[in-house]
């Protein structure tokens, strides 16, 4: 994908292909941006009275997207499987205008989440959704496989939740509930106020005289539930809440800013269309692209005028030294576990804080496995779309279907078979080796994409016998098709990431943008940022780096309004923080 000539040098590299280094390039080329630059900026002197800045993006893999990757099935070239990323909410400004501006708008639609239909298969006893409400549960209408305490027993797990988000916060309901009420009605100053007030609350809450950003969320879990409500919540929540979440503060932070009734919205078309609809318009704006490189070590070298300038060096897939390329800015794309990979002896690593900010965060580690079915068989059972959950391995599933527009077609249609998160992951890391399972012959073709994503038989018959199971069927088709992706593959490490405790992530998400002053090197990166492990974070650390930093202005096509970019200074401590929330 690069020019016929080797260019070695150029005025910014941009290290990783996912959202936010297509975001990157896409910014840094288009909008006039260079027209309206602050003064004293550092592209301002990169640039000097030239039109159009020299921008290269270098990514180790072979294909663009990072952790958005969308897959296709022979015989459903029309239904995009998300491997990775998979859904927005539509209070997420930064997403959601992007994808209007880029002329995108046609291609979303709802993402279905819960249904009251939709199954939980716990402890061998099947239920359907709508009868884990508490008002469901206080009639007795059914019966849960666990012991719970009596003052937990007419509780579901939404109703368990608030328990602990009350024990860390008291009030948070309520404060959760001021500040979307404001947003929905788009009373700027009152959503304002509301967070400014929670983030204040929060950051003097203490639970058992420990600040919230000392204690995992897996102790206030267990301070608050007994042994068999924190297993009736982890098995029907889906997810690994005992590993998962990081610290209380920061959890409570994405509890607080999650919508109350779940607004989701999806591409048609995957998730990836997104990243690749930048890059598109960053090439056609003259920037270069390598893919299959892989950055190994930065080192600074002589700038004109002794301004700083970089070296990066870039080796094959084997390893074998590729490229060196010469920069004035560089700005790293890359999750936690690629930036530590780097050369220990890499000048960034010889600053202690720098070294202490990169542990800030830890990896997630994330499965999925995608199967596809001559026809949806579990409409058997009355499902068609939403998400069930289980204590099986499988965890959570997701109705992906033949595609909105036919949710009831009879043809071909794929389901998310599972979706683990957490130490639940470790039971289909072991079955990734074998053979593979093989797409069944004579259906239509789809490209295969540029890094395959194969599923072992073992992995796929397991999981078909699973969904027999949990659905009580027992004469389904086995898939024709199938498709996984383990997170926990370098160079991503895991499907997200979270905070640490003991770390104050709105002092370290400023501090991670430049890590060290006199530089022009920058992390933008998802994993620090106030919305770890989301396009959002991705592209508001990104936004915030090009703004704050590189002195672009604010995109004319963005909201002011209710957009949320994070920490803007070093010195924005928790308490006031709220200063510019919905900026």
């Amino acid at each position: 994908m690069a020019a016929t000539r080797v260019q070695d040098e150029v005025d910014v590299a941009i290290v990783g292909g996912g959202v936010g280094g297509c975001y990157l390039g896409y910014r840094l080329l288009h909008d006039g941006a260079l027209r309206h630059l602050a003064a004293n900026s550092a592209l301002a002197e990169i640039v000097r009275g030239r039109e159009q800045l020299q921008v290269g993006l270098y990514e180790r893999t072979g294909r663009l997207g990072g952790r958005l990757w969308s897959v296709r099935f022979p015989g459903l070239p029309d239904v995009a499987a998300d491997l990775g990323g998979m859904r927005f909410h539509d209070s997420l400004h930064l997403v959601a205008d992007l994808i209007r501006h880029l002329g995108m708008s046609g291609q979303v639609t709802d993402f279905t989440f819960g249904q009251p239909e939709n199954l939980a298969y716990l402890r061998g006893v099947r239920l359907r959704q709508r009868e884990l409400t508490a008002a469901a549960l206080s009639t007795g209408a059914a019966v849960l496989p666990y012991r719970l305490r009596p003052a937990e027993q007419a509780l579901g797990p939404e109703e368990l939740e608030q328990r602990v988000t009350h024990a860390a916060l008291p009030g948070f309901d309520d404060l959760r509930a001021r500040y979307h009420t404001a947003f929905d009605h788009q009373d700027w100053a009152a959503a304002t106020a509301a967070e400014q007030e929670y983030l204040q609350r929060k950051d003097t809450a203490r639970v058992d005289g420990a600040p919230l950003h000392t204690l995992p969320w897996e102790s206030l879990l267990r301070f608050v539930l007994g042994p068999e409500a924190l297993q009736f919540v982890k098995d029907a929540g889906g997810y690994d809440n005992l590993a998962a979440n990081g610290n209380c503060a920061d959890w409570l932070d994405v509890l607080f800013h999650a919508p109350r009734h779940g607004r989701y919205q999806r591409l048609l078309g995957g998730f990836d269309a997104l990243p690749l609809a930048l890059h598109a318009r960053f090439r056609a704006a003259g920037g270069t692209t390598w893919l299959h490189h892989r950055l190994s070590r930065i080192d600074r070298c002589p700038g004109p005028r002794n301004a700083p300038a970089y070296t990066l060096g870039f080796v094959a897939p084997d390893g074998t030294p590729t490229r060196q390329v010469k920069a004035r800015c560089v700005l790293l794309a890359m999750p936690q576990g690629a930036l530590a990979a780097l050369a220990p002896d890499t000048f960034l690593f010889q600053d202690a804080r720098t070294r202490h900010n990169l542990r800030s965060v830890r990896a997630i580690p994330a499965v999925k496995l995608f199967l596809a079915y001559p026809f949806p068989w579990w409409q058997r059972v009355g499902v068609s779309r939403g998400r069930s959950t289980t204590d099986l391995p499988l965890r959570q599933l997701w109705y992906w279907g033949a595609g909105d527009a036919s949710p009831q077609a009879d043809g071909p249609a794929v389901l998310l078979a599972s979706y683990t998160s957490g130490t639940d992951t470790a039971y289909w890391s072991a079955l990734r080796s074998g053979e593979v399972y093989p797409d069944a012959p004579g259906l239509q073709r789809v490209p295969v994409p540029p890094d395959a994503a194969p599923a072992s038989r073992g992995m796929v018959e397991r999981a078909h016998a699973m969904l027999m199971e949990l659905h009580g069927i027992n004469d389904a088709p086995p898939p024709f098709a199938a498709r996984c992706q383990d997170w926990s593959d370098a160079p991503h490490g895991g499907g997200w990431h979270v905070w640490r405790e003991h770390h104050l992530s709105a002092d370290i998400i400023p501090e991670m943008r430049q890590p060290l002053a006199d530089e022009q090197v920058y992390v933008v990166s998802d994993c620090w940022s106030h919305d770890p492990g989301s396009v959002n974070g991705s592209l508001a650390m990104a936004e915030c780096t090009l703004q704050d930093h590189l002195g672009l202005p604010w995109p004319a096509w963005l909201r002011h309004e209710g957009t949320r970019l994070g920490p803007r200074r070093a010195d924005a401590r928790i308490p006031t923080r709220g200063a510019e929330p919905c900026r």
